[in-house]
């Protein structure tokens, strides 16, 4: 996939942590940024897979503000919304 499709699209759920309320706040600016990273990282980098092998290659996959690691906070934080408003959508 390509890494500029992915952050875009990622990019588009950012408003649902406002959903959330105030106690979100701090996970909302923690995503944007990594968004935002993913999102400069793909005028060099084409593909999530491509961007994963550069960081391994350069054995900066742990290592804070890693492309990989951002992708994972990203992951996560996808993960959370959805989890959340399935839970909103089964209490209604």
């Amino acid at each position: 996939m390509e890494v500029a499709s992915f952050s875009g699209a990622c990019s588009f759920v950012s408003p649902l942590f406002g959903c959330l309320g105030i106690t979100f706040k701090f996970a909302k600016m923690d995503y944007v940024s990594k968004v935002h990273d993913l999102a400069e990282a793909s005028k060099l980098i084409a593909t999530l897979n491509a961007m994963l092998d550069k960081d391994i290659e350069g054995n900066c996959v742990r290592k804070a503000m890693s492309h990989t690691r951002n992708l994972l906070r990203v992951k996560h934080g996808l993960g959370v919304v959805r989890v959340l408003f399935e839970q909103i959508i089964a209490t209604e």
